[in-house]
């Protein structure tokens, strides 16, 4: 245990800091990175998804009308 802390010496004021755990941010910089592009990558997705037309082939089959029946 240092002598300033036993009370032999006191520290100057301002000496000691008081102790700040860093923030959750910092500790998970690659899992907030991550997060942050995955988001980015959606909202270009819906940003671009009613934009992009909806196409529908034709029908493969050509069906021929029936003439008229006489009566």
């Amino acid at each position: 245990m240092p002598k300033t802390l036993r009370g032999e010496h006191y520290p100057e004021p301002g000496a000691i800091q008081e102790y700040q755990p860093p923030s959750i941010l910092a500790q998970y910089k690659g899992l907030a990175v991550v997060f942050a592009i995955a988001l980015i990558a959606i909202a270009v997705y819906f940003y671009k998804l009613p934009r992009t037309p909806i196409y529908f082939p034709p029908p493969a089959v050509y069906v021929e009308p029936l003439p008229a029946q006489p009566h």
